[in-house]
């Protein structure tokens, strides 16, 4: 005998019964806890170009999301189409300065918490990914926001090489930030960052931009070619400098660009045959989006452009190489094979194709100058976590810094933190300690 619902039984139901039913149902959906509770900490790594953003104890950031994106969303996006920066070396010295980062920073975290994260923000504390080269100016106004328009209970303000090294399991290393705006070289012995042996440099992502569009001004051409057309058969014509615009610019360098293994001896601003013929890259056609047209990138320029990081036109700066030399003379004896052997790379930039290498090979010539014959025994000793253990592979480098937010906030730790009740405007910074 087969078994049937007893649909007449739910018509016995009376309708008080099932409204209760149904509100009852419905008060235990709403009351149910959220996915990351109030214990739950909001991991921000606020650089210059991006924001990363997300919850701690997840292995990766939940969005990554660029200023000029923001700013779109205002239709406020440049109309010539550069990049949006929030800050850069010369931001004190620029009229108005403060008042254009706050209004950005505000627009960016209000879209953070009420778009991307759906999250309360007085009910979340916040892990900041600081970088040792951020304005003091742009700590304080990051704070400000948060506490006075967001009303964040706690901010803890940690440095992102610390952060990057504790993903590795170990506790002392060498960590190199080449970032947009420059490269920094810090130490770290027993997860303590020795600020006295920093080094940096304005070689890095903005350095290899500048370098490319003058390459690409100067080399590339045009062919004004249709989509369904063969691009041989068209002549070619010079690049103008308004088409070289710096969105073009960042897409051909995520994309096209590599660093040479061995680089070249020099170099020097005028580049021309000799290095077409000695450069077995191929030459690159990319299509201009929205234009009628493709641009012809010549292989040695795909290869050469980021040798500026290395070998530097102006000879006072210092390449990566040297940085990173300089940084081990001076710390102390003991620490120095150590550190040496434990090379961390971080950072946008450091992603490129064939940048350990080019490193590792730059260091190698380095270390044999007079100037380091001190510490030049290290040469045998010279090693990258990438080689010397899978722990360097496991995280993307451009993210590095924040899953060790990421982890911090997992396990619950806090640095330097800041209360809203306890804020007078100040924030912790390692060039003003705060008693």
């Amino acid at each position: 005998m087969t078994s049937t619902f007893p649909y007449s039984s739910l018509s016995r139901l009376g309708t008080a019964s099932l409204r209760s039913a149904t509100t009852a149902s419905l008060s235990h959906l709403l009351q149910r806890p959220p996915t990351f509770g109030t214990e739950d900490r909001i991991v921000l790594d606020i650089g210059s170009l991006y924001i990363k953003v997300g919850f701690g104890g997840e292995p990766r950031p939940r969005h990554i999301i660029s200023f000029r994106e923001f700013l779109h969303q205002d239709r406020q996006t440049p109309s010539d189409q550069q990049l949006v920066e929030l800050y850069n070396q010369d931001l004190m010295r620029e009229n108005n300065a403060m008042e254009r980062v706050e209004f950005m920073l505000g627009g960016a975290l209000q879209d953070v918490y009420f778009r991307y994260l759906l999250a309360d923000p007085s009910q979340h504390k916040v892990i900041i990914c600081e970088s040792p080269m951020i304005p003091i100016k742009v700590k304080e106004i990051i704070a400000s926001i948060l506490f006075h328009r967001f009303h964040i209970p706690t901010i803890s303000f940690l440095p992102n090489h610390l952060l990057a090294l504790l993903t590795t399991g170990k506790m002392t290393g060498l960590v190199i930030d080449c970032g947009h705006l420059e490269t920094i070289v810090l130490p770290i012995s027993f997860a303590i960052p020795l600020s006295n042996a920093l080094k940096t440099t304005p070689l890095a992502g903005r350095a290899v931009a500048s370098r490319l569009k003058e390459l690409l001004k100067n080399h590339a051409s045009i062919i004004d070619a249709s989509s369904h057309s063969s691009i041989s058969v068209y002549p070619h014509r010079q690049v103008l400098d308004s088409s070289l615009t710096s969105e073009l610019i960042q897409d051909i360098q995520l994309q096209c660009l590599f660093v040479s293994p061995t680089g070249a001896d020099g170099m020097t601003e005028d580049i021309g045959d000799s290095d077409n013929k000695n450069s077995h890259a191929n030459d690159v056609y990319y299509r201009l989006k929205g234009k009628d047209g493709i641009l012809v990138i010549p292989g040695w320029v795909r290869e050469h452009a980021a040798e500026i990081l290395f070998s530097p036109i102006d000879e006072e700066l210092c390449s990566i190489g040297e940085c990173v030399l300089d940084a081990v003379l001076k710390v102390p004896r003991d620490l120095r094979r150590e550190l040496i052997s434990s090379i961390l790379l971080i950072g946008g930039s450091s992603m490129m194709a064939g940048f350990q290498t080019r490193l590792h090979n730059n260091l190698v010539g380095k270390i044999k100058l007079a100037k380091y014959s001190k510490i030049c025994g290290l040469l045998p000793s010279i090693n990258f976590f990438d080689i010397s253990s899978k722990s360097g592979q496991v995280f993307p480098r451009n993210s590095r810094a924040w899953v060790g937010g990421s982890l911090v906030g997992a396990l619950q730790l806090s640095g330097q933190a800041v209360n809203r009740e306890q804020f007078d405007g100040s924030v912790p910074d390692w060039t003003r300690p705060m008693l």
